[in-house]
């Protein structure tokens, strides 16, 4: 079965990303929320402003705690993974390329980042969505390309 294609500029170069299947979505999805679960609760029950997420002011002390919850969680080799995994491979492409990660990113380490927001953002934005606009630190990193993107039947269908 083809996944949906959805194509994103990040710093104005267009990735290709592939949507997971619900399967694949859905363990990396409770691989992420053991992660940082609880240091993202800790930074949003802390959060006090209006608007999304990036735009409200999170107490110091908690964003500590919160750093120090997802570094107890974090191992090197799993997030290395996590990552490759969604910047990378299969999963998303470059140009029409196939990303080779070491090479692709040697040296760009924060446009990488940029690359893994807008891949959350196309494989968990719904669900964030429905959470209440959390990801919208992916939309700062990312504008939709002006490109249409196959659909699941194979016709196109515009993305943004």
């Amino acid at each position: 079965m083809v996944r949906e294609q959805i194509t994103k500029r990040v710093d104005d170069i267009p990735y290709e990303f592939s949507q997971f299947g619900a399967e694949r979505a859905l363990k990396l999805l409770v691989r992420l929320s053991k992660i940082v679960g609880k240091p993202l609760a800790l930074a949003v029950s802390s959060a006090e402003g209006e608007g999304s997420l990036l735009k409200k002011q999170v107490n110091p002390n908690t964003l500590a705690l919160a750093v120090e919850a997802l570094m107890e969680r974090l191992d090197e080799s799993e997030a290395v993974e996590i990552i490759k995994g969604l910047t990378s491979g299969d999963s998303c492409m470059c140009q029409g390329r196939r990303i080779e990660f070491n090479t692709h990113y040697e040296g760009r380490l924060p446009h990488m980042f940029k690359v893994l927001a807008a891949a959350l953002e196309v494989q968990y934005g719904n669900f964030f969505d429905a959470l209440g606009g959390l990801p919208g630190f992916a939309s700062r990193a990312t504008t939709p390309a002006p490109t249409q993107s196959t659909g699941p039947s194979g016709a196109p269908s515009s993305q943004a």
